[in-house]
């Protein structure tokens, strides 16, 4: 898993960056081949990551009660 640069995604029907930046924080999409999971997401900034370690029908999105639950299990690290 790593970031991917901008120009490395041209190919790829993932929205342009401007359409990125009027969207709320937390907004993503996925895309995936046989072989390479794409992801794109706003944080603070529009962020892209791929991965070739992936297994088609595994990704799935967390409900909100799911990313609370886990946060909850999260140990601060000092």
């Amino acid at each position: 898993m790593g970031t991917v640069r901008e120009n490395r995604l041209e190919r790829c029907p993932f929205p342009d960056k401007k359409e990125w930046n009027k969207r709320p924080r937390g907004a993503h999409k996925f895309m995936a081949s046989e072989s390479v999971l794409l992801v794109k997401w706003k944080d603070n900034k529009v962020v892209s990551a791929g991965s070739n370690f992936f297994q088609n029908g595994i990704v799935k999105p967390l409900l909100d009660a799911e990313i609370q639950k886990l946060k909850s299990r999260l140990i601060n690290q000092k």
